[in-house]
């Protein structure tokens, strides 16, 4: 199965962990983009408005279509007769990566913490077993090689832990009568925090003449 990574340079392995290139960083900033979202709709105005918020061109929907046209060949190369093989969707004005995020390493990532957050209490064992398998799946700097606004808030937002990650739990000994110890999660696991990982993100309005319509992307 593909593996989109997000959680470090952006980067595309197949089922053999072999690389595929996914091209500059613009391309790569509109994977990432849609990779954020698996499965839902991004508008062509939200990824000119990650991608080029910094530096606007005149043919930025162009270069979107094209992009989007050069990623989905590692896609299918990744994909190697996978069922369901990811891909990348035109529809309603925008951009769909499908099937789900089962693909992605930061949504995994946020399953088993939550699925660690499940049994915090009754099994705190497992619980911080499930939080180190997500913290494993953390290469270094989130989205490292994209630059601009986008890509920086999100590396930003991992700097510290949410409040509500639960702490790792060492339990301690059976034949010790002092209490468990605590110790603080990963810091990169802040990132799976949906709302901190989009606060302050917001599309910026694009100018009326990069607004073009009656077009048809690919």
């Amino acid at each position: 199965m593909p593996d989109l990574r997000l959680l470090g340079p952006v980067e595309l392995r197949g089922g053999d962990d072999r690389r595929y290139s996914l091209g500059p960083p613009r391309q790569r900033c509109v994977m990432a983009v849609l990779a954020m979202t698996p499965g839902r709709l991004v508008p062509v105005e939200t990824l000119i408005a990650r991608v080029w918020r910094d530096e606007p061109t005149n043919d930025m929907r162009d270069a979107v279509c094209t992009y989007v046209s050069r990623l989905r060949r590692p896609l299918r190369q990744a994909a190697e007769g996978s069922t369901p093989a990811p891909e990348i969707r035109r529809d309603n004005g925008g951009y769909v990566l499908t099937p789900d995020d089962a693909n992605v390493d930061l949504h995994r990532a946020r399953s088993l913490v939550r699925q660690a957050r499940q049994k915090q209490t009754g099994d705190p064992v497992r619980s911080a077993e499930l939080l180190g398998e997500a913290a494993a799946l953390w290469r270094g700097t989130p989205l490292a090689g994209l630059r601009g606004l986008w890509a920086e808030q999100m590396r930003r937002s991992s700097s510290s832990p949410p409040t509500w990650l639960p702490a790792r739990r060492t339990p301690s000994p059976a034949c010790s009568s002092a209490p468990a110890t605590t110790r603080p999660p990963h810091p990169s696991l802040a990132l799976f925090n949906p709302a901190t990982a989009w606060r302050n993100v917001r599309p910026r309005s694009i100018p009326a003449r990069h607004a073009r319509t009656g077009r048809r992307d690919s």
